[in-house]
């Protein structure tokens, strides 16, 4: 059974986090390479019966005849008598029919449940899709099609996933109260690395540095300024220190502070 879920796809605001949904039920479900957008292939197909063992014996039996008949026309003294067809397989045919009977049992349950999970996954498709979204695409049964459609029509441009990347970053480095540092710094960091996938500028240089420490000196203010007070030294002595954003991010995640500081109150909260 398909699990719920909250996701609605009726604007392009929603593309994000909905293909992000989708992936990760086709991934879970081991069928993404059936749907993945970006390739069109393999495709989900059931897997061709084999020959049976009368198909196998005819075949085996023209085979046969056809080098006779080739033999003759080049010397007939050497090609001797037409050959008796056969009427049984040899042990040796009988083992390699088995084996791929065996083997096509196996791609077969292997099939049938991809294709569960693919008409499970299309449920959720058809539920979590604004109507008039999914009217439009060019096919009704074939995923990889609808959500390349879906892209089409609702996925933002470059520029827009850029400027919401950034946006994201800018409201991460403020949102400081009420929360536990170890748990902002995962948000943070999930959002540094949105914003390096978009090359986003607030990611770049010293003013980067400076909005994070100015970010976290909202849990431990003298961690923070103990850290500005280094960086100015290394400049000021020509020292070349390389800080980086992840480099000052496990930094802090490592100080022992910050590891105990509790939610952080407001002056008010604290009375």
């Amino acid at each position: 059974m398909t699990a719920k879920s909250d996701v609605t796809l009726s604007r392009p605001s929603e593309w994000t986090a909905w293909y992000d949904d989708f992936v990760s039920r086709a991934e879970t479900s081991k069928i993404f390479d059936f749907v993945d957008i970006d390739k069109d292939a393999p495709i989900l197909e059931e897997p061709k019966e084999p020959i049976s063992s009368e198909e196998m014996l005819e075949l085996l039996n023209k085979a046969a005849y056809e080098a006779w008949t080739h033999a003759n026309q080049q010397n007939a003294a050497a090609a001797g008598p037409r050959p008796e067809p056969a009427t049984d397989l040899t042990d040796g045919q009988w083992i390699r029919l088995t084996r791929l009977q065996s083997e096509y049992k196996v791609k077969l349950a292997t099939f049938a449940n991809r294709q569960r999970a693919y008409a499970e996954l299309a449920v959720w498709v058809r539920s979590t899709v604004d109507k008039t979204y999914l009217g439009n695409t060019t096919s009704k049964s074939d995923l990889r099609t609808i959500v390349r459609d879906l892209k089409s029509s609702l996925a933002p441009s470059e520029d827009e996933q850029k400027e919401e990347a950034r946006l994201r970053y800018r409201q991460i480095l403020t949102q400081t109260k009420r929360v536990k540092p170890e748990d902002w710094l995962v948000t943070w960091n999930k959002a540094k690395l949105e914003g390096e996938r978009h090359k986003i500028a607030d990611l770049e240089g010293q003013s980067a540095v400076n909005d994070f420490l100015a970010a976290v000196s909202a849990f431990d203010p003298t961690w923070a300024s103990q850290q500005k007070v280094q960086i100015m030294n290394s400049k000021k002595f020509g020292l070349k220190i390389d800080i980086t954003l992840r480099a000052l991010g496990e930094l802090f995640h490592e100080h022992p502070l910050s590891l105990r500081t509790a939610v952080v109150q407001t002056p008010m909260e604290a009375h």
